[in-house]
């Protein structure tokens, strides 16, 4: 299971204003990532989807590389206000890679980013994901 993604500033900003609103109905969310597509599901306590958003990967990402034993399509689980906290510290930044990881055993998507800044910080969240 593979998947990396690259996201321009002016996309980041679309995309967090998206989550921001489905964090709105619930705080986890079902994220479902094909060779095409970004489709996002709120998931309440009744796990019923009350919101559904689907993006196209060409109008959203500069990069995407997506491979599984699924025809190449991943689910999971996602705690949006992580998802939100984490994209919302490179809004100053050009460029956003997002990747699956594991860490400590426990998958995790992987976001990294270098700040504009003459210091040139690099910064890495990883969000737990079921």
């Amino acid at each position: 299971m593979r998947f990396k993604c690259t996201i321009n500033k002016a996309n980041l900003h679309i995309l967090i204003n998206i989550l921001t609103c489905l964090s709105r109905i619930t705080i986890k969310a079902a994220i479902y990532l094909s060779p095409t597509h970004m489709r996002i599901a709120s998931i309440t306590n009744q796990d019923i989807s009350k919101c559904y958003v689907e993006l196209n990967n060409q109008n959203l990402y500069v990069d995407y590389i997506i491979e599984s034993l699924n025809d190449n399509n991943l689910l999971f689980e996602i705690n949006l206000n992580n998802f939100i906290h984490a994209l919302s510290s490179g809004k100053d930044t050009n460029m956003i890679v997002m990747k699956l990881v594991k860490r400590n055993q426990l998958p995790c998507l992987c976001i990294e980013m270098t700040s504009n800044n003459n210091i040139g910080i690099d910064i890495t969240h990883d969000i737990p994901i079921e």
